[in-house]
């Protein structure tokens, strides 16, 4: 729905199509609902910004897409975070509303393509630090997930940057 909305308002606005359209991915429904209206537009990037934790290398995190494997979830095969038999681990995420174990298929198939959304995992102390940084600055207190919106924001603002090979 928000897609279907914001796909024909960026399109009839005097600025036009956005250079890049930047989602939160717990389950991956909110980041494909905007997506769905930009992903045969190759003028428009699109980034899934996943719930890092605190680093998809030690274990805690809730970044599906970056570090988790093939497996079945809830009736649906995708890539999931799971120990060695199978069984589904405990996510982590500062932001309640990503800590999911799972995500979508529709989200794991456009990650798959060369020209669809690419994913980066954002750590808490990111997404802290951005926060931290939107009070400051802009005198507002975000929601979770804008926090990891506007850590991303920083290395997206670059169109020439590489979402999977950037540093921060």
């Amino acid at each position: 729905m928000i897609g279907d909305e914001a796909g024909p308002r960026c399109s009839s606005g005097s600025a036009g199509l956005p250079d890049v359209v930047a989602a939160c991915v717990g389950g991956g429904s909110n980041a494909i609902g905007i997506f769905t209206a930009f992903i045969n537009d190759p003028s428009v990037r699109l980034v899934g910004l996943e719930a890092g934790g605190d680093g998809v290398e030690t274990g805690r995190h809730a970044a599906t897409i970056t570090g988790g494997a093939p497996g079945v979830l809830h009736g649906a095969r995708s890539y999931l975070l799971q120990e060695d038999n199978g069984q589904t681990i405990e996510s982590h995420s500062i932001s309640a509303g990503l800590d999911y174990p799972g995500v979508g298929p529709r989200a794991l198939v456009t990650s798959t393509t060369s020209d669809g959304p690419k994913y980066r995992p954002i750590t808490d102390a990111q997404a802290l630090a951005a926060f931290a940084q939107l009070c400051r600055t802009e005198g507002i207190i975000p929601a979770d997930r804008i926090r990891a919106r506007a850590r991303g924001g920083g290395w997206l603002s670059d169109k020439n940057s590489d979402p999977m090979r950037s540093s921060w």
